[in-house]
């Protein structure tokens, strides 16, 4: 018979093995935690930009305000001129009828009920009367089968550029061909001179949401004859200013 003590090994061996298995707790993960009494950052009262950013003299119009913080009630001064019509959209957004001013570039600011003020310096374009004749309507030509608008091109771009920028209204673009090649091709290579057209104005400042593009081919020429000097009068882009 074997003694006492040495069935109990087995028991023994045992009891760390045991120990050793017990689960440890997952440390948690930890958690951002919020002051006491802590409140989001105020809002600062700002003028972001006007949309249209210019209008005629003499005349009163509308534009819309964009900015942050506005308040119900907010008045919105052009240099010395009380703005008439102020509305308010919402924090965002005012809607202003400009009075009838002088020809010049005008600080735009916005004053709340509570008496915050914020400006947007030379944010408001008033034109002369005929300043946006010289964007009303032109014309840029091509060479022959090409869309790359040509040096000349460019250069008359961007005489205009100032004006375009000013002006009020959307910008037509409008791709013309002479009559060689067939109807579907010259509609693609009108498309495409429309379309050079329209990326130049806009490399020169010009928002694109205000820029439309159409082909007409070779269906509309200025010129009916059928030698060089008609087909160059008729390969070209017409750019019009519309109100």
């Amino acid at each position: 018979m074997r003694p006492f003590r040495a069935s109990l090994a087995p028991v023994i061996l045992a009891v760390p093995l045991l120990a050793g298995s017990r689960c440890t707790p997952t440390p948690e993960e930890p958690q951002a935690t919020v002051p006491s009494g802590a409140t989001a950052p105020e809002v600062q009262l700002q003028v972001f930009s006007l949309e249209p950013a210019a209008g005629p003299q003499a005349t009163s119009f509308e534009v819309t305000v964009f900015g942050s913080a506005f308040q119900d009630g907010a008045g919105v001064r052009l240099q010395e001129r009380e703005a008439d019509g102020v509305a308010w959209r919402d924090e965002n957004t005012l809607r202003v009828t400009v009075p009838a001013l002088e020809a010049g570039v005008y600080d735009v600011e916005v004053v709340n009920p509570d008496g915050g003020r914020a400006v947007l310096w030379r944010g408001l374009t008033v034109l002369e009367s005929d300043a946006s004749e010289a964007c009303r309507s032109f014309t840029v030509w091509f060479d022959f089968d090409a869309s790359e608008v040509r040096a000349d091109g460019l250069s008359i771009l961007s005489e205009r550029a100032s004006c375009l920028q000013q002006a009020r209204g959307a910008i037509r673009v409008e791709g013309h061909c002479d009559e060689r090649g067939t109807t579907e091709y010259n509609l693609a290579l009108g498309e495409r001179r429309a379309h050079a057209v329209r990326r130049a104005i806009v490399g020169l400042g010009v928002a694109p949401s205000r820029i439309e593009t159409l082909s007409f081919g070779e269906e509309r020429p200025l010129e009916t004859g059928n030698d060089e000097d008609a087909w160059s009068r008729n390969r070209r882009a017409e750019i019009q200013l519309e109100h």
